[in-house]
């Protein structure tokens, strides 16, 4: 699975290795863990009023991140569910 970060400085894209069951949100954590990204925070506590985790900062970038998969714009990172070739694009505005 690609995923592409774009930021106002730099932009990166690189490959994660999907398992069935795993969320947008999850490709992230993923990414995160094997090294692609420096660091990465997930907040929970719109769970309750969107039903969807929200990530409020990739490499140091905090807040007004957007995501699409495959350029459509999915509800939540934990609500959608990538298939192996799908694309997800991650940018900051």
């Amino acid at each position: 699975m690609n995923v592409d970060i774009k930021t106002p400085d730099s932009s990166s894209s690189f490959s994660v290795e999907l398992t069935d069951g795993m969320s947008v949100c999850d490709v992230l954590q993923k990414a995160k863990d094997d090294g692609k990204i420096s660091s990465l925070t997930i907040d929970d506590s719109y769970l309750s009023t969107l039903k969807s985790k929200y990530v409020s900062e990739i490499n140091k970038y905090k807040n007004n991140w957007t995501f699409t998969v495959n350029g459509n714009s999915p509800l939540g990172c934990s609500l959608s569910y990538p298939k192996p070739n799908d694309i997800i694009v991650w940018k900051f505005l």
